[in-house]
């Protein structure tokens, strides 16, 4: 019987660690991917027009492609991506200070090609706000 029990044991000390990391591994790569792929939970969490830019079989649905009349907006998708990553409290700080370090660059794109007539401007400006607010809570 303690042989059984030493057993069990070395079994749980030895080969748990084994079986958690093979169950929280790949959850934890898809987690770095980058902004112009983003994961299947990033891509339900952004509107459809962004669904649709990373998912082109989506892009052919109606409410899945960008509006007319926006310019070149297609940054502003990655952008939302590392905003939400930044927002993301399960993630570890300097992964989100880095997230975030990228938003800027992506948004400013956007907003210097975006058209003043498109319907994203709203997002765009959400966004942006978003990022600000980030900016001065995440230090």
């Amino acid at each position: 019987m303690k042989v059984i029990q030493r057993f069990l044991g070395l079994c749980h000390r030895f080969l748990m660690p084994g079986v958690i990391a093979l169950v929280v591994l790949p959850n934890a790569n898809a987690q770095y991917r980058d902004q112009w792929n983003p994961t299947i939970l990033e891509l339900r969490q952004l509107p459809t027009y962004c669904q649709g830019q990373f998912r082109p079989d989506l892009a052919k649905q109606p409410g899945y492609s960008f509006p007319p009349n926006c310019g070149w907006v297609n940054h502003l998708c990655p952008g939302l991506v590392l905003l939400n990553r930044a927002s993301d409290v399960s993630r570890h700080k300097p992964d989100r200070i880095y997230a975030l370090s990228q938003v800027r660059g992506e948004l400013a794109y956007t907003r210097k090609h975006i058209t003043p007539n498109c319907p994203l401007n709203d997002d765009l400006a959400a966004a942006e706000m978003r990022e600000r607010f980030l900016k001065s809570t995440l230090k």
